[in-house]
């Protein structure tokens, strides 16, 4: 069993377990755990026991709350054994920081500062084109300027079009000539 968690946070996990040398799910009327029982290893290191005992949930369902610690890696690894029960090991990938096993917090933060052109010449995902969501950050940091009746949204290089908008104009009122965002 691999579960996904937020890494250096506390949880709680639900498994699973099968009575000794059978098949039927184990209940609390089959095995009363022990202090000892679980044990975990962050990151390969020595296992350890675990600082919570496995609970009962009901139904063949049993939990165990793991502490920050017992989760601040990129991978713990859980094994429940005793006489009465079939071994469990639970696999658990963290997500989160720079440090888990998959940073999604880190991830996002590289995404939002990622410079617009890295990621406009960039060959994933569709090709570049102005009508996207790239287009529309264009159109929030790169340079605009009117040309005739049209905004021109440039590429990060300020010169190289990106994008072509038809602007309706009003002789009176104030014109806006160029945006540069620096």
């Amino acid at each position: 069993m691999e579960l996904l968690v937020e890494r250096n946070q506390g949880v709680t996990i639900y498994f699973p377990l099968i009575v000794a040398g059978g098949t039927a799910f184990a209940t609390s009327g089959d095995w009363t755990p022990q202090a000892g029982d679980a044990d975990y290893s962050v990151d390969g290191a020595a296992f350890g026991s675990t600082s919570a005992t496995v609970v009962y949930e009901g139904n063949g369902m049993w939990s165990l709350a793991l502490v920050a610690g017992e989760v601040n890696g990129i991978r713990t690894m859980v094994t429940i054994q005793d006489t009465e029960i079939e071994d469990q090991a639970i696999l658990i990938q963290t997500w989160g920081d720079d440090s888990a096993g998959l940073p999604f917090n880190a991830i996002a933060d590289y995404v939002l500062r990622r410079g617009f052109q890295a990621m406009i010449d960039s060959t994933r995902g569709d090709a570049k084109g102005f009508r996207s969501l790239a287009g529309a950050v264009a159109k929030l940091v790169n340079r605009l300027y009117r040309s005739g009746a049209n905004l021109i949204i440039t590429e990060d290089d300020d010169a190289t079009t990106l994008g072509t908008q038809a602007m309706t104009t009003n002789p009176s009122a104030e014109q806006i000539t160029d945006l540069d965002t620096t």
